[in-house]
């Protein structure tokens, strides 16, 4: 395995207290050395926690960090990563906080509410001003990739709906082509977006 993979836990035990349960992702990171291969695995809570959430399934709030995972080469940052769990994702100052520092904003969902991540993923493009990746479980379905780009049919990369499903979606993604606002194809960007 070469590839990193944010997903989806669900509910497992909080890692400071076994009393409580909590709802988090997890980074999985490969690691290669001239001797073996390992894996870095760090774990993306949640915060902000439904209804039923809260009170159906008795799940505590956790998400001590909010982790940016960075591309280097050279000591020079190529790239730069962040997650967020479902509902989470839709803290509008989250958002406004990773602007300037990602490239890429990925939400692993388990919604029944398409239409509202579907105008999540387009809006957050635009003001996060960089890719947005929503993935939604197979039950639900409603996936997508987006981009600010200029044109219409370039901005959804991915899109996959219909429920009951499972779908695997292949897409290469230029990760700097926001960082700099030089290129005639990307949209006007929000105001006081001023690069990464």
């Amino acid at each position: 395995m070469n590839c990193m993979v944010f997903c989806g836990t669900v509910f497992h035990t909080h890692p400071e207290d076994i009393s409580k349960k909590v709802n988090t992702g997890m980074w999985i990171i490969p690691q290669r050395t001239e001797q073996h291969r390992s894996f870095i695995r760090l774990l993306q809570g949640k915060k902000h926690l439904t209804k039923d959430e809260l009170k159906k399934y008795g799940i505590s709030p956790y998400r001590p960090v909010q982790w940016l995972i960075r591309g280097n080469v050279d000591n020079k940052t190529l790239w730069s990563l962040s997650a967020a769990m479902c509902y989470d994702s839709t803290d509008i100052k989250l958002a406004a906080d990773l602007r300037d520092i990602t490239d890429c904003f990925i939400v692993s969902a388990f919604n029944k509410d398409i239409g509202v991540f579907d105008t999540m993923a387009e809006s957050m493009r635009y003001h996060m001003f960089g890719h947005i990746a929503i993935a939604n479980c197979g039950m639900y379905g409603g996936s997508t990739v987006q981009a600010p780009y200029k044109e219409a049919h370039e901005r959804i990369i991915v899109h996959s709906h219909g429920n009951m499903q499972a779908s695997i979606s292949l897409a290469t993604l230029d990760l700097r082509k926001f960082s700099k606002i030089e290129d005639d194809r990307i949209k006007t960007p929000p105001a006081g977006y001023n690069g990464r």
